[in-house]
């Protein structure tokens, strides 16, 4: 799976600020935002791209407090059972696999079920990003999950 870790501008009448946020590299944000959700998870779920959606928008939602207890979590080999959800996903540590779902989710939403090594490889990056200093408002920088396995 691959990601994009990218400073976001937002501009109003009288201030520019920026965001850090996480896009799916297949379908970002900006394209997403223009679809309806139908239309959305119907292309997400023909590219089989739903867990690289998922996890970029759980890794969103996660600031450097909870980036560093999710951390702490996956790097541990004794805890095989673990809510690590944040404020807008659910996600469970279960054995070698991370469950990452919608928050309040029923029996027919979708989830996705991650290697646990992926979620923490995207995990300390996504950290890294936190922590970097914004120096450039054209930043980006595109992770592969898969590299965690060279």
């Amino acid at each position: 799976m691959k990601l994009i870790f990218e400073y976001v501008r937002h501009k109003n009448w009288e201030t520019e600020s920026y965001t850090k946020e996480c896009d799916s590299f297949r379908i970002p944000s900006y394209i997403a935002e223009k679809m309806d959700y139908s239309d959305y998870m119907t292309i997400v779920l023909r590219n089989n791209i739903l867990d690289e959606t998922f996890l970029a928008n759980y890794l969103g939602t996660v600031d450097l407090g909870l980036a560093e207890y999710v951390l702490d979590k996956l790097k541990d080999k004794s805890i095989d059972d673990s809510d690590i959800g944040s404020q807008g996903w659910e996600a469970y540590i279960e054995n070698d696999k991370v469950m990452i779902t919608v928050m309040f989710s029923t029996e027919d939403d979708e989830k996705v079920y991650i290697d646990r090594k992926e979620v923490t490889y995207a995990m300390l990056k996504w950290k890294k990003f936190l922590e970097r200093k914004f120096d450039s408002p054209n930043y980006q920088e595109i992770i592969n999950t898969e590299d965690v396995y060279k």
